[in-house]
């Protein structure tokens, strides 16, 4: 009855399945390769730049040192004012003038910005902050910040004047 292979098994639809299938995974293997061969020439360049970098500095008498960046070098200032700053009311107490050392350090701190050391100077403003906020002061100095109004409707209240021509 069954001389030859069910129907099911060799039908074109199902030797057209399995030959997409192959394709993909040639497709498949055939870009894994190239990603594999790109990866080990890169490789390969890193290797050789590296080995003319050592060159070069064994040549020149080179030490190659870490990086030290500013913004760590400012992180490192500022914590290292902020326990200064700690360690200086702890041990002064309230033998300063007050008013006196407001006034210094917002003199200071308005040089530090105009020389372009902001980090000192937020780290100054942080000071002074936390000085007023300490004896009472911010809550008894009005704030300079005026509030803001939106105003409803279609804009400003001011219209363009319309040139005739």
């Amino acid at each position: 009855m069954f001389e030859s292979a069910p129907p099911s098994v060799t039908s074109p639809s199902l030797r057209r399945q399995k030959a997409v299938l192959w394709l993909a995974f040639v497709v498949i293997l055939g870009v894994s390769l190239l990603a594999l061969l790109s990866i080990q020439r890169l490789i390969a360049i890193t290797e050789y730049r590296r080995a003319k970098q050592m060159e070069h500095n064994e040549a020149n008498g080179i030490t190659p040192t870490s990086v030290r960046r500013a913004v760590q070098e400012s992180l490192h200032t500022i914590l290292r004012g902020r326990d200064l700053e700690q360690s200086i009311v702890r041990e002064t107490g309230a033998d300063l003038d007050l008013t006196e050392v407001l006034r210094e350090l917002e003199a200071e701190m308005q040089v530090a910005a105009a020389n372009l050391e902001y980090e000192r100077a937020a780290l100054l403003r942080d000071q002074i902050n936390e000085l007023k906020n300490g004896t009472g002061l911010a809550q008894i100095e009005p704030k300079k910040r005026r509030p803001v109004s939106y105003r409803s409707g279609n804009g400003s209240k001011r219209r363009a004047k319309t040139r005739k021509r």
